[in-house]
Formats: structure tokens, C-alpha cells, sequence
């Protein structure tokens, strides 16, 4: 017989898994609405356009984006206010087509959810995981050169 915790944790394993409506805002962000959007309707990608490892990051998901609903901009060269430029020299941010904006690993996992490994991406932004999340982007956006030698190489 299993503990109730153990029941709790294998449902909200089947759940992030297989989706539901007690999480909408995920599902809606990974579920198409047609199968290519315009412009207006993508969710916008701010990154740093100076660094390799962020270049060849987003080459991947402009590789794997499975809808088309990501489009990606250097934020040295993008339509946006100076206070918002600022705040992206530090983290990569994403201003979603409802205008809602994430940043670092929040972003990062939002783009990990138009990908074919959006499971694992609902699954790393549950609240337990979440910190954890950030930790590791901080550490690497800090780290940045050092990891451009061992992830997304050419």
C-alpha cells in the first residue's frame, strides 16, 4: 500500500506527463494554435547577441522550436526600452505574445516547452524544481565562456 505522499507525487508525475487542465498555463504555452504564426503572435526571445554561447543556444531552438512560435532577437539590436535592455545584459528574457515577460531560467524553460523536450522543461518548473533552475542558469550565465567549450558547440 502507498503512503499518501507517494500517491501524491506519482499523480503530479501523470499529470505534468500526460497534461491537464489543473496546470492551463503551461499547457496553453505548449499547445499550437496553428501550425506557423505571424510575427505579432510569436513570443519574442531576447538574448545577448555579443555572446557565442548564447548564439549557438539560440541556434538549437531555432532548430528544434516544433511550431514556429519563438523569434529570436539580439537585445543590443531590438525594439525595446533602455530599461529593459539593461535588465537583459544579465539574463536572457522572453516577452510572451500576451506581453507577460520572463526572465533567465523561467525564459529558458519557456523556450524548453516549444521544444520536442517541453515534458521535461513542464516537469524542471514545478515549484520544487524552480530554484534550482535559476541556480544553474545563474551559474552558467555567470560562467558562460568556460561552458561555450563543453555545451552547444558547432
Amino acid at each position: 500500500m502507498k503512503s499518501p505522499l507517494c500517491r501524491k507525487l506519482a499523480n503530479a508525475a501523470q499529470i505534468a506527463l500526460i497534461g491537464s487542465t489543473r496546470f492551463p498555463q503551461i499547457q496553453r504555452d505548449i499547445m499550437p494554435q496553428n501550425s506557423r504564426n505571424s510575427n505579432q503572435e510569436k513570443h519574442l526571445v531576447l538574448w545577448d547577441g555579443d555572446c557565442g554561447f548564447c548564439r549557438r543556444s539560440v541556434q538549437w531552438l531555432e532548430k528544434h522550436d516544433r511550431y514556429g512560435h519563438l523569434r529570436f532577437e539580439p537585445n543590443q539590436t531590438a525594439d525595446i526600452s533602455p530599461e529593459l535592455r539593461e535588465k537583459c545584459r544579465g539574463a536572457v528574457h522572453v516577452i510572451k505574445a500576451d506581453g507577460e515577460i520572463l526572465r533567465a531560467g523561467r525564459a529558458m524553460l519557456f523556450c524548453g516547452q516549444q521544444t520536442r523536450w517541453h515534458q521535461l522543461a513542464r516537469i524542471a518548473g514545478w515549484p520544487i524544481f524552480l530554484p534550482f533552475v535559476e541556480i544553474g542558469y545563474g551559474i552558467i550565465a555567470k560562467n558562460r565562456m568556460f561552458f561555450s567549450k563543453f555545451l552547444f558547440r558547432p
